[in-house]
């Protein structure tokens, strides 16, 4: 757990760096704005589905069960890439679509 906390701290801290550079970690940052009131439990109910979509490409293989469960549900898609999130934010059978916040220990509590 240590040496992950690290990795982790080290990894976000770096991706802070870049993001006064870089346009996509830019957007990863402040994608995760204000992320609890986006995220609030009042989401979570038994008419909604939760997908956490780490990337782009994991989203591509759940559309089929969102598909699925949009008859009868509503639709939350969390997503931990910019290019997931940016490719669909809009599409018309997600009802919510957030970023998660990074992995860590304070926000896990939260």
């Amino acid at each position: 757990m240590f040496w992950y906390s690290i990795s982790t701290q080290l990894y976000f801290l770096t991706i802070r760096i870049a993001s006064l550079f870089n346009n996509r970690a830019k957007k990863w940052i402040q994608g995760r704005s204000n992320w609890e009131s986006k995220l609030s439990t009042s989401h979570l109910n038994e008419n909604n589905v939760w997908f956490h979509c780490a990337s782009l490409g994991e989203y591509e293989q759940a559309k089929s069960l969102i598909v699925k469960f949009k008859s009868n549900h509503k639709i939350i898609v969390t997503f931990f890439s910019p290019s997931g999130y940016d490719n669909f934010k809009d599409f018309e059978l997600v009802d919510h679509i957030y970023y998660l916040p990074a992995d860590s220990k304070k926000n896990a509590k939260k």
